[in-house]
């Protein structure tokens, strides 16, 4: 599953469980999935003038913090992955159901 794979690669623990794929979000997997889009929140933060943040609906810098758009997890209802990573407790084990990669 790519999900496993991409999340590995920032340093999730990925693994099965009765041949039931789980993920284990740890610190250093939060931190590695946010880390690009954190530096480039705080570029635009101290490049804004106030004209900017009075006026503007600020889309690209609330985009740039979660984004609302992409991939979602499924929870009770569908949340973005951002905020389920942002909430996933470390070092917790998650349980992999279907997933659907919507284009």
């Amino acid at each position: 599953m790519y999900l496993l794979e991409e999340m590995q690669e920032l340093g999730a623990v990925v693994g099965k469980e009765d041949d039931i794929p789980y993920i284990i979000f740890t610190k250093e997997c939060k931190e590695n999935y946010f880390r690009d889009r954190f530096t480039k929140v705080k570029k635009m933060v101290a490049d804004m003038d106030l004209d900017e943040f009075s006026n503007s609906d600020l889309f690209t810098l609330r985009d740039t913090i979660q984004d609302n758009w992409g991939d979602m997890a499924y929870e009770d209802s569908m949340i973005p992955f951002d905020q389920f990573i942002r909430t996933a407790i470390p070092d917790a084990k998650y349980y992999i159901g279907n997933i659907i990669h919507l284009h």
